[in-house]
């Protein structure tokens, strides 16, 4: 017996009936399912390509009826060719009927396909209701963006609380794949699946576009979960800006003036049937302007097969830190030296002649020096009237290799530079709020150097103006698919400017 397999002898007959023969045994071909298989997955991919190409054409309304027939479409099997018919049946439905039909000259086309050689309408063809089948309801559609946005920010360490983490578990997503959760989304919209590799499952669902949508849904929920992850690295990162200066908003990237706030005429008698004049701000004028910092981000297929969530969750969150300390490392800069030149009197911003704000003395924190900084500050007066400000310091501002001596010199009781036996009262005990900044360590002028300030919104010191007021940083759609992934601009728009001298003032230090 021999390990070859033969198909069975067929006996022939002559056309009269007469005599009988065998056909020869041949051996059964040997299919090779590999190539059948990876045909077929090339089959499908061109199928999906080109019908999505037939709904890309802007003569095809994005409305819930081609919508419905797309969706059918991708889940029955049809070929391109079908797809292009009914939709061109639906459109003729719709439109007036062409009168001459020998006036449309042969190279007008639609799809392809000259209008001359269509096909008479197919009465067959009757759209499916809205919802039917392949359709997924609105709810249906919510329940899964929000249980997947939940879970992917329970599992990228985003929510952190027992409710979420519950909630998430609850709704199934929390075990499943990325890749996965793409096959989920495809089916629930109608996409057959089952001749797909990962790779076309993924290029699938960040492509699909719903009706009404310019992006897929699905990249939208990976993107909401980068944006959720780009905030809360802007909101955990190490930064003290926002303690000593002012928020403010700008419209539009021009040049804009900041009018000063402390410089108010003072209030005049009223004698009896007197008149009453105005009163006004002085004229003096700061500018400030708006720069945007930005980086990219992508959202690939290679995140979606890799079950990458560093990729969706840590990487936007480090943008996040970031962005913020950009925002601190610009800010900080302007107590640099001498800081810049103000509008003003075009003067420097720390000037020990005519602002009287600038000590270059190699003296650290103490009793005797605060006081004699604080006394400055309240002796500066209004530009316009010359009354005294009388302006109270409320932050004492010190580099890290100063911390230590600042936080003692607030806590001490007694002057910790008195002399044992006699050691005087602090008369500065705990009246400052302390901010240390590692930037200091650094700055031009040595590495000593400590600052008073007033607070912000009761005098003009320093201002952070975002683009309408947006103090975070923003994430949108920057290049639309381009057969690897999505890009999106990471950035932040903000413009600094230091309002005034008279609420600041600067020691020098070692």
């Amino acid at each position: 017996m021999t390990d070859e397999i033969k198909t069975p002898a067929v006996e022939v007959g002559n056309n009269d009936g007469s005599g009988t023969g065998a056909e020869p045994v041949v051996p059964i071909r040997q299919i090779d399912t590999n190539a059948v298989r990876a045909k077929a997955v090339l089959d499908e991919r061109n199928r999906l390509k080109e019908i999505d190409g037939i709904f890309a054409n802007p003569i095809v309304p994005r409305d819930s009826v081609y919508d419905g027939i797309r969706a059918q479409a991708l889940n029955e099997g049809w070929s391109a060719d079908q797809t292009r018919k009914i939709v061109m049946e639906t459109l003729g439905g719709k439109a007036e009927p062409i009168s001459n039909p020998g006036a449309v000259p042969d190279d007008v086309q639609v799809f392809g396909v000259g209008l001359r050689s269509q096909p008479a309408a197919s009465p067959a063809y009757q759209p499916r209701p809205l919802g039917a089948g392949v359709r997924m309801g609105e709810d249906q559609t919510e329940k899964f963006r929000n249980g997947f946005t939940e879970a992917m920010l329970v599992k990228a360490g985003v929510l952190t609380d027992r409710k979420s983490i519950d909630g998430a578990r609850a709704g199934g997503f929390v075990g499943k794949r990325l890749i996965v959760l793409a096959g989920d989304y495809c089916r629930m919209h109608g996409i057959n699946t089952q001749a797909m590799d990962d790779d076309a499952v993924a290029a699938r669902a960040l492509t699909y576009r719903a009706a009404g949508q310019t992006t897929s849904d699905f990249t939208n929920i990976l993107a909401n979960v980068a944006n959720k992850s780009l905030l809360q690295g802007w909101e955990e990162a190490p930064e003290t800006w926002q303690i000593w200066t002012r928020r403010g908003t700008l419209p539009d990237f021009k040049t804009a003036e900041i009018s000063g706030l402390s410089g108010f005429t003072g209030l005049d008698e009223v004698p009896e049937d007197g008149d009453i004049t105005y009163g006004k701000f002085t004229d003096r004028k700061e500018t400030i302007k708006l720069v945007s910092y930005a980086k990219k981000y992508r959202i690939t297929r290679k995140l979606i097969i890799n079950d990458d969530l560093r990729a969706l969750s840590a990487i936007p969150r480090a943008m996040g830190r970031a962005g913020n300390r950009k925002v601190g490392d610009i800010t900080y800069a302007l107590l640099n030296g001498t800081g810049p030149t103000l509008n003003q009197d075009s003067t420097a911003l720390f000037d020990t002649s005519s602002h009287k704000n600038y000590v270059a003395a190699a003296t650290a924190p103490t009793v005797a020096t605060l006081n004699t900084a604080s006394v400055a500050m309240a002796k500066q007066t209004d530009p316009n009237t010359s009354a005294v400000l009388n302006i109270q310091p409320r932050f004492l501002m010190v580099p890290k290799s100063l911390e230590q001596t600042a936080r003692v010199l607030m806590a001490a009781t007694y002057d910790p530079a008195g002399t044992a036996g006699t050691l005087p009262p602090n008369t500065f005990s705990n009246r400052y709020e302390i901010i240390t900044d590692a930037r200091l360590d650094g700055q031009t002028y040595g590495t000593a150097a400590w600052y008073l300030l007033a607070d912000p919104n009761v005098f003009d010191t320093f201002e952070v103006a975002f683009l309408n007021g947006m103090a975070e940083p923003y994430m949108r759609e920057n290049e639309e698919w381009d057969g690897q992934g999505t890009s999106y601009l990471v950035g932040v728009d903000f413009g600094v400017s230091a309002l005034d001298f008279r609420a600041v003032h600067k020691y020098r230090g070692n």
